[in-house]
């Protein structure tokens, strides 16, 4: 450890240095204890800093049990309290941000004695309380579900809590099953914190909630506050997602099919062609397809036509549900809307391989030959999919002319030996 002006080191726990400024160049600077004595970790894991100087007028450095044994004296005896305790070993400290969260980590047990250290640290150490420090303290005093603590400290540093605090007490509630306790603190934010109810605020709230399976208090919430903040589309999105996460298809497919959409034409929300191409896909991932093709259908009372994107989410859900009839009048109809030049090989293809997924190979054929009709030469890939399925099917006969006019059209398409199955 040097000596004088200048950087020095602080040793925490007995083991990592953490550099940190040193104010003052008098006296012998004292060394970190390495051997922390238990009463300090009761305050801070042990973290001690250098240049204490030694109390009376002879300066001299103490052995190290001496050390050990003056502070367990004082600390058992109550006669260092814990402002005398943060002057004895931090007077010399030049605290940010990244000490503090250093500190923290090696604090585990120091419990509330921690907003003691960023009290004193604020008002004699020259740190600026900030958002991003603050949140530390908050995520710290979570772990230890010291949630009383938090509304004290969030309360005294009110003019300090931003987002980050703001988000780290709602996501730490969450975390601990408190979700009508979050709602409540959301709810008193304004008044109590002066964080306003907007949608980032909101969308903290929704997130929270939903990443810990609570996604019917948030829907409440939402329809709680419309009036303040509507949904935007990450918060719908977000609820959606809530909702499938925890297995309640049928709750998300209300919510896509009908809560979303009806409120946003309440509110004025602009419903134009992307607004309804999310939904509609979102319905499709599910499976919900029934409920795609209302919505669907419902576009064009609102004075809106699906785009190409809509089209495909659609033809690829239809042919997965084994609706092949109702998929082929989706690809007519999405031709006759002047769309036809996104269905190009690479889509033909995608409804081609959905259809032998789910063994449809006869209208997997149908769709080949469509394909081939609109002038769209198929590659390797179709040509082999197709010859592999027509030879499990017991179909070598129409495999092997496959695979012919494969060869023909110079599709180099490699030849497979597949083991048929006897039909009895």
């Amino acid at each position: 450890m040097q000596r004088g002006k200048g950087k020095d080191g602080v040793r925490i726990d007995g083991g990592r240095e953490v550099a940190h400024e040193v104010v003052g160049d008098e006296g012998d600077e004292e060394a970190a204890l390495a051997d922390a004595s238990v009463a300090d970790q009761e305050y801070l894991e042990g973290v001690t800093a250098a240049n204490a100087r030694p109390r009376g007028g002879t300066h001299h450095r103490p052995k190290s049990k001496q050390r050990k044994a003056m502070i367990d004296h004082q600390n058992n005896n109550g006669s260092l309290d814990l402002p005398s305790y943060f002057y004895l070993h931090f007077s010399n400290v030049r605290f940010d941000t990244s000490l503090l969260a250093e500190i923290l980590n090696l604090s585990h047990e120091a419990g509330r004695s921690v907003i003691d250290l960023y009290r004193w640290i604020v008002r004699y150490r020259s740190f600026t309380p900030s958002d991003a420090s603050l949140s530390l303290v908050v995520h710290f005093l979570a772990r230890h579900k010291d949630f009383k603590a938090i509304d004290s400290l969030l309360s005294e540093f009110r003019r300090t809590v931003g987002p980050l605090a703001f988000r780290a007490s709602l996501e730490r509630l969450a975390r601990a099953g408190r979700h009508t306790q979050a709602l409540r603190f959301f709810d008193a934010a304004p008044t109590e914190l002066g964080i306003q109810r907007d949608a980032a605020a909101l969308s903290s709230l929704v997130s929270t909630l939903v990443e810990h399976e609570f996604p019917g208090h948030a829907e409440g919430a939402v329809k709680q506050y419309a009036t303040e903040v509507f949904p935007d589309e990450g918060i719908c999105n977000a609820l959606i997602r809530g909702w499938c996460n925890t297995g309640k298809l049928e709750e998300a497919r209300r919510l896509m099919a009908e809560k979303i959409l009806l409120e946003m034409e309440a509110s004025g929300i602009p419903r134009d062609a992307e607004t309804f191409r999310v939904l509609i896909s979102n319905l499709c991932k599910i499976r919900m397809t029934e409920d795609a093709m209302k919505t669907f259908r419902r576009m064009s009372e609102w004075g809106w036509s699906p785009d190409a994107e809509t089209y495909l989410a659609l033809i690829r859900s239809l042919y997965q549900a084994a609706r092949v009839s109702v998929g082929d009048e989706m690809v007519g109809w999405m031709r006759s809307t002047g769309f036809g030049d996104q269905l190009d090989r690479k889509a033909y293809y995608g409804f081609v391989k959905i259809l032998c997924g789910i063994e449809r190979v006869e209208h997997a054929m149908k769709v080949f030959r469509m394909m081939k009709g609109y002038g769209h030469a198929p590659g390797v890939k179709t040509y082999s999919l197709l010859i592999e399925k027509l030879a499990t099917h017991n179909q070598g006969d129409r495999a092997n002319a496959l695979f012919k006019e494969a060869v023909a059209r110079r599709v180099p398409v490699t030849p497979r030996c597949i083991r048929l199955t006897r039909v009895m």
